[in-house]
């Protein structure tokens, strides 16, 4: 039967390795359109497109894939009929018909060949080629260890929503003082001033400062530069800032982890086949003994 074939872990296993081979195929040529269409950039020679591949290796391997990927879609479809749009696994199933559709419509605007108006197209088709990887997520339960970590990322998903609204208030909040604080500042500040660029470019609206908090909180930015610019502004505003990392980093942060682990363990050992798997294991240990 094709159910059989599907839930076969032979089967299973060799699409995982499929999945693997494509996103390092697309791994790759994404490295080379880039760095073609800098070489073309920099030659000048006045090619267009040079960030699409059009080497007949190139079509070939990504047409094998998605033919591949074509027919075990169809075996799905097959062997599940109706249950495939209506059964526990819709989701993933509707997911990737998405896939497979989008690969051959990509397929489709290169046979027909490259005009400013399918280019604009073909480039948003290959940056959603991206979205093929997740696909491995569905095989995840086959591995323990994985699985428990999907899992807790899914278990945690409403405490992130939480975690990111919490985090965002701070950052308002925040952002707002310091707003106002450059705002009066660069209003008072002489013309020669040197230092209204660079508060321009980290103050210079209350998206970009809280841009700016969130950044030099989570690493992508020293914080020392801030202090060093809020020192002009002046120097109760750079204990403000200072308070603010003290909160969000000693405090935010350390909470927010800690409730996630505490939920991604309970989540963990509430689910049923983690539990029987890990009885089994215990069992067998057990047993060797």
């Amino acid at each position: 039967r094709v159910q059989d074939i599907i839930d076969d872990k032979l089967f299973k296993v060799m699409i995982i390795v499929l999945i693997s081979l494509n996103a390092i195929f697309v791994g790759v040529t994404t490295d080379l359109s880039v760095r073609r269409a800098v070489e073309t950039f920099h030659s000048r020679s006045g090619g267009q497109y040079g960030d699409i591949l059009m080497s007949d290796f190139v079509i070939y391997t990504e047409g094998f894939f998605n033919v591949v990927f074509l027919l075990e879609l169809i075996l799905r479809i097959a062997a599940h009929e109706f249950r495939f749009c209506c059964g526990d696994d819709w989701k993933w199933n509707v997911f990737d018909a998405l896939v497979v559709i989008v690969s051959f419509v990509e397929m489709f605007v290169l046979a027909i060949g490259l005009s400013f108006s399918y280019i604009r197209v073909l480039r948003l088709f290959r940056v959603l080629r991206a979205m093929r990887m997740l696909r491995l997520l569905r095989f995840l339960p086959l591995f323990n260890k994985l699985h428990a970590v999907s899992l807790a990322f899914a278990r945690c998903r409403t405490m992130l929503v939480c975690a990111v609204m919490c985090l965002t208030l701070l950052v308002f909040v925040f952002s707002i003082i310091f707003t106002t604080a450059v705002t009066g500042y660069i209003s008072d500040a002489e013309y020669t001033d040197v230092h209204i660029d660079k508060l321009q470019t980290f103050f210079g609206s209350l998206s970009m400062t809280m841009l700016t908090l969130f950044m030099s909180v989570s690493g992508g930015l020293d914080w020392w530069d801030i202090c060093d610019l809020l020192f002009e502004v002046g120097v109760g505003y750079v204990l403000v800032f200072l308070v603010f990392v003290f909160i969000t980093v000693l405090a935010v942060l350390n909470v927010i982890n800690a409730i996630f682990v505490n939920d991604a363990v309970d989540a963990t050992v509430h689910d049923l086949d983690l539990r029987s798997q890990a009885e089994l294991a215990e069992n067998r240990l057990m047993l060797s003994r």
